[in-house]
């Protein structure tokens, strides 16, 4: 047992945090006591004995010994007691002589010189003497006549009070079914709007107002954030769209076509044409959709027309010009829907003969904006890109550049064609045979063909796609001899980083086995110039073997790509051929390119040079006789066919013309 240790049973006590400041002790103290007058040494040393007694002394007296309270933690709380008691006190000092100098300014009036003893300095320099006064009134007795007046006055005031409390009633009654039909009023008219297929949503900066989505959701940010107006109500409960200040008056993208200095072509306006049952809010929404339209299709129309400055197109005064051929000038501004603009545009319409012209330009570039817009939501849809530190740059649409390629490339096609046409018929006046015709598209070129058309794709989206192709056509022909053929094939790309319009020959020369190659050409004056080399070379090989002719039906070789001809063809499968050689001369060509022949004729002194002069209008044959001995060069005659020539002309052909020169000294 005696290495047995104790272990004490009764639990820790931990120190508690007195949380009663001195206020609450006072006050605890005049809650139990009284006031401390009552309080004396004496009462208190009785009430300690007490306690001892009773045996309460351990618990509540002994309990602070045992807390282990050190010496120095009580005589900060002693120092921290007095500072408050002595805080108090001085507030009660400074209350006592505030009620002090009440009174004695009260009894100012009264007795000035004894109160002014107890007055402070402060009171007695700021208010005089006898300003506040005291009296002691009695309540006079009412008689009961005027308890009845009082009475009727209190029943009139109450009757007044329930009347004017009825009529604010019914006025906040009045004013709220006011509010309430406003209300219905403006919400029936957003529903109106909504059913019509707009898009209601919250505006970002007041979510407790509603907006309108006018605008498109693809087009660029400055265009994006001014499509959306914010639709408020009157105060008769009307709706109407708020634009703030984004709101800009009404304009609309003007196409114009300017030929010899004179306006002759005028698009009109994009009109909507609206129902009876419209409403006015709905008209103006659709005409602040319109003219953001047009402002957004003006503004990128700019921008591309800054990358097309290489091909043509040119910006001035707010204005885009470009050429549709040589005569022709398109320009497109941008005006304000005013009376005045609707009276030109009007006038416009009287019988210009471009204004299919310009009306078409004016949907094209229309479509192709929408159709750029289309296929941003698709891009957006579906899953982008990786993420790159390079900035996507942003692309231009093609919306000029369309119009101006399809434009371009059926002036060059007209132009070809008809160069071919007159050249073709300059060849039949003079009774030589030869032909051209245009082929046909080949099918992966074709708008609808399986392996291109993508099945999510509509098949409009498919015919604008096709649209924003490079145009492309194919022209083929004969040449005057056998197997020869030509194949012309144009091709219009008006890409920033294209060239524009080339033109691409085969050509199939059994004579001259040298000129058998791809050629390329930038320009009409090129080409035109090949093609009239071309004939006049075929058409030197050509005129030695005219001295006797016979029809033969043959079918000339194919190049790739070529149609056959169709049965329409007047001159489909004819071609002169001769049989024998002339038995007077024999003709030669000497300088092909240049179409000269020398003709020997056996047993005569002079021998005879033609001369071919060919051009896209006409041809002419100079015939030259030459001197052996002298050597000198005498003009016969000259014999010209030209494509203006009727059936009805008595003129010779080329082969009854070389008879004629053959047989003659």
């Amino acid at each position: 047992m005696a290495d047995s240790f104790s272990l004490p049973l009764r639990p820790i006590r931990k120190k508690t945090e007195d949380s009663d400041t001195l206020p609450i002790r006072i006050a605890q103290i005049n809650a139990q006591r009284g006031s401390f007058r009552d309080v004396t040494e004496e009462s208190l040393s009785n009430e300690i004995e007490a306690l001892r007694v009773s045996g309460k002394e351990a618990s509540d007296i002994g309990e602070p010994a045992e807390a282990g309270d050190d010496a120095d933690d009580k005589e900060q709380q002693l120092f921290t007691s007095r500072s408050e008691m002595l805080e108090f006190a001085t507030q009660a000092q400074v209350e006592a002589c505030y009620a002090l100098d009440f009174v004695s300014l009260a009894l100012s009036k009264y007795a000035p010189r004894q109160v002014e003893l107890s007055m402070t300095p402060y009171i007695k320099f700021k208010i005089p003497t006898g300003s506040l006064g005291i009296d002691k009134i009695k309540t006079p007795e009412h008689t009961e006549a005027d308890k009845k007046d009082i009475a009727i006055v209190s029943k009139g005031w109450k009757l007044e009070s329930f009347s004017s409390a009825a009529n604010n009633l019914l006025e906040a009654a009045t004013r709220l079914q006011k509010e309430v039909a406003a209300e219905t009023k403006y919400w029936s008219e957003v529903l109106a709007i909504k059913e019509k297929g707009w898009k209601i949503c919250r505006l970002p900066r007041e979510r407790q107002t509603l907006g309108v989505q006018h605008g498109f959701l693809e087009a660029a940010s400055v265009f994006r954030d001014r499509g959306l107006g914010a639709l408020r109500r009157g105060d008769d409960g009307s709706l109407y769209v708020d634009h703030g200040m984004n709101a800009s008056p009404l304009q609309v993208v003007r196409i114009r076509v300017r030929e010899g200095g004179e306006i002759v072509g005028v698009s009109q306006p994009a009109c909507v044409k609206h129902a009876h049952d419209t409403s006015a809010q709905e008209t103006y929404i659709h005409q602040a959709r319109d003219s953001l339209f047009e402002e957004e299709l003006f503004y990128e129309l700019n921008r591309e027309a800054r990358a097309l400055l290489r091909h043509g197109v040119e910006t001035r005064h707010n204005q885009i010009l470009f050429h549709v051929n040589e005569s022709q000038q398109v320009l497109v501004d941008m005006i304000p829907v005013d009376e005045t603009a609707t009276h030109d545009l009007e006038a416009g319409s009287a019988g210009f003969p471009a204004n299919d012209l310009a009306h078409a330009i004016a949907c094209s570039i229309r479509i192709l904006l929408t159709h750029a817009h289309r296929k941003n939501r698709r891009r957006r849809t579906q899953i982008p890109a990786a993420i790159s530190v390079r900035k996507r740059p942003t692309i231009e649409y093609p919306l000029l550049q369309p119009s101006i390629t399809y434009l371009q490339h059926r002036s060059h096609m007209q132009w070809l064609l008809s160069f071919l046409h007159n050249i073709t018929n300059t060849l039949l006046s003079a009774g030589l045979k030869c032909k051209y015709w245009a082929n046909p598209p080949s099918s992966k070129d074709r708008l609808g063909t399986p392996a291109n058309q993508d099945k999510n794709i509509l098949l409009v989206e498919s015919l604008v796609d096709s649209f924003l192709n490079v145009q492309e056509a194919a022209v083929s022909g004969d040449f005057l001899s056998p197997n020869s053929r030509y194949k012309i094939r144009v091709r219009t790309d008006l890409d920033p980083t294209a060239l524009g319009t080339e033109f691409n020959t085969w050509t199939s020369l059994p004579s001259f086995p040298q000129q058998q190659i791809i050629q390329r050409f930038g320009t009409r004056d090129d080409i035109q110039e090949f093609l009239i080399y071309l004939f006049t070379l075929d058409l030197v090989h050509t005129i030695p073997l005219l001295g006797g002719t016979r029809t033969i039906s043959s079918l000339p070789n194919m190049l790739p790509g070529d149609a056959e001809p169709g049965p329409s063809d007047p001159t489909a499968g004819l071609v002169t051929a001769p049989t024998t050689a002339s038995k007077t001369a024999i003709w030669e060509p000497t300088f092909s390119e240049h179409g000269e022949l020398i003709a020997h004729a056996p047993g005569k002194s002079r021998n005879k040079k033609l001369r071919v002069v060919l051009s896209g209008e006409s041809l002419v044959l100079h015939c030259v006789s030459t001197n052996h001995a002298e050597d000198e060069e005498v003009e016969e005659s000259s014999y010209t066919w030209s494509v203006n020539q009727t059936d009805d002309d008595s003129r010779l052909t080329l082969q009854e013309t070389l008879k004629q020169i053959e047989g003659s000294d």
